[in-house]
């Protein structure tokens, strides 16, 4: 009987040891499940704000990468109604870019290496938009045995799709390096055209009237003593001074001519190509 009373009392003993040691257990597992649960509810919440910074600098890249994250189905429902509703808007605001490349010899170009402000982006040209956030980019494209070219854009917030057409020129590669200045284009303002027309019509007159004045004297000569009042009054007197009024108009206008053209103002283009190439980028709205 001793013998089974200490037996009985051992095993009840390592009963209620093994049922403590259980619960501990439990419990603690569900203090680590909890403080993971909160730990990933903290996450989120932490993406919502990071998200709602992105937004208003509008780093709009990184702001959809930072939405999706809290968008997900374990952060809290208030959490993923706010990142979802954000993230639908931030998707139609961020522009896109399409870019087509022409060979020197006038065929597509697609194994053209494209960088976005320093960065490369692509090896090559497949139609696919290239997606930016909004603002000035310089964009710079490689072709093997062209000389690189290089684009200053700006994108709008929410131009989806915009257009960008490349021409390669001939020149040796690194004929134009990143940040190379190009020489500004100086058009020819239509007021040049138009006092030059009225400089060349104003000599015109001065030679025709010169002519019928000096006929006019020859005239008066040959009728001596007999010419009329009207021929010795004119003597061609009017034609020379016709002559010398489309003179003095014509010179006065080609002086101003020389002036406009002198100092049209420069219009610069951004960087392209030298050597005279034409300019090697257009970019125009879809």
């Amino acid at each position: 009987m001793p013998c089974s009373r200490r037996l009985a009392a051992g095993l009840g003993l390592a009963t209620c040891i093994a049922l403590y040691d259980s619960g501990a257990r439990a419990q603690a597992s569900g203090e680590v499940a909890g403080d993971t649960r909160t730990a990933a509810a903290q996450a989120c919440v932490d993406q919502h704000v990071l998200g709602q910074q992105l937004l208003k600098q509008t780093k709009l890249l990184e702001a959809r990468a930072t939405l999706i994250n809290c968008s997900s189905a374990s952060c809290p429902a208030i959490v993923v109604g706010d990142c979802s509703q954000w993230l639908r808007e931030v998707e139609q605001r961020i522009p896109s870019l399409v870019v087509g490349a022409t060979r020197p010899d006038g065929r597509d170009a697609v194994a053209v290496r494209t960088f976005v402000d320093g960065r490369l982006v692509s090896e090559r040209l497949d139609g696919r938009p290239i997606e930016l956030d909004p603002g000035e980019h310089t964009l710079r494209f490689e072709l093997a045995g062209a000389a690189p070219v290089e684009e200053r854009v700006v994108l709008q917030d929410g131009h989806r799709g915009r257009r960008l057409a490349i021409r390669f020129g001939g020149g040796p590669r690194g004929a134009v390096s990143a940040g190379t200045p190009l020489e500004p284009d100086r058009p020819t303002p239509p007021l040049f055209w138009v006092l030059g027309g009225v400089g060349v019509v104003g000599l015109a007159g001065f030679g025709a009237f010169g002519i019928v004045g000096l006929d006019q004297r020859s005239s008066l000569d040959a009728c001596r003593p007999d010419c009329t009042d009207d021929q010795i009054d004119d003597g061609g007197r009017r034609s020379f001074l016709i002559a010398d009024i489309s003179l003095g108009v014509g010179a006065a206008a080609l002086v101003a001519a020389t002036i406009v053209y002198l100092a049209r103002p420069s219009a610069s283009p951004g960087t392209r190509a030298r050597a005279g190439t034409p300019r090697p980028a257009t970019a125009f709205p879809f």
